[in-house]
């Protein structure tokens, strides 16, 4: 790869990452505020759900990601939310909630790799 594609492709993740950050925290920021206007949450619960709800994050986050075992993490999440549905709602599948992540397969590389 030549110096503007490789400057190129780290620029793109720079601002992927600066993205997801910021969605992250705007997500949070609104949880918390739900949380505590809807359910009375007070500093010490939020502490504890920003706390699960961080290594959650972390845990699950394989599921958006292109590696060997994206599926098995995607299942997991759809497994979650049958458990906390319990048959009262039907489950909107992984692949139903996010569309642009599997219209896109994350397992393909983006280019072919030149040898």
């Amino acid at each position: 790869m030549n110096d503007y594609l490789a400057r190129q492709a780290a620029k793109e993740r720079a601002i992927a990452s600066v993205t997801e950050d910021m969605t992250r925290q705007f997500c949070l920021d609104i949880l918390c505020i739900t949380m505590n206007e809807e359910f009375g949450f007070g500093v010490d619960r939020m502490d504890r759900l920003t706390t699960a709800l961080s290594a959650n994050y972390n845990k699950y986050r394989p599921a958006l990601e292109g590696g060997q075992e994206h599926e098995v993490w995607q299942e997991r999440i759809d497994a979650a939310h049958r458990r906390i549905l319990k048959g009262k709602r039907e489950l909107i599948p992984f692949a139903r909630r996010y569309p642009e992540l599997i219209r896109h397969d994350i397992t393909k590389p983006l280019r072919k790799k030149h040898r």
